[in-house]
């Protein structure tokens, strides 16, 4: 393994500064939480956030609906429009082959929600 570009040297210690945030460390969590908010609201500012569940967002608008339930990495969606909902998993997923891409699976309808 080649030498980390970001190397930080201080006295006798050495350490790297993270770009993104690894799988266990304490601020993972809030840092997925924010990364998907972030997407949410970049798509489409008008998504509103419930009060009651912070990872419920929704779209009411000319007799359309769009429905998204968080949880962790699972998402499940409810949608009246194709269109509206093919443009959102493209803009989530990110663009390929960078550091904020996200490989989502599409895998058929939910059965049973908790």
């Amino acid at each position: 393994m080649g030498e980390v570009p970001c190397w930080i040297r201080a006295s006798s210690w050495s350490y790297a500064k993270l770009r993104k945030s690894l799988y266990g460390l304490k601020q993972a969590a809030a840092d997925w939480y924010d990364l998907q908010h972030r997407r949410l609201m970049a798509f489409d500012p008008d998504l509103s956030r419930s009060k009651a569940d912070p990872c419920f967002y929704y779209k009411v608008k000319d007799g359309n609906y769009f429905f998204v339930l968080v949880h962790v990495d699972d998402y499940a969606v409810a949608y009246s429009d194709q269109l509206y909902f093919d443009a959102w998993l493209a803009h989530f997923r990110g663009v390929p082959d960078t550091d904020e891409y996200l490989d989502i699976k599409l895998i058929g309808d939910a059965t049973h929600l908790l």
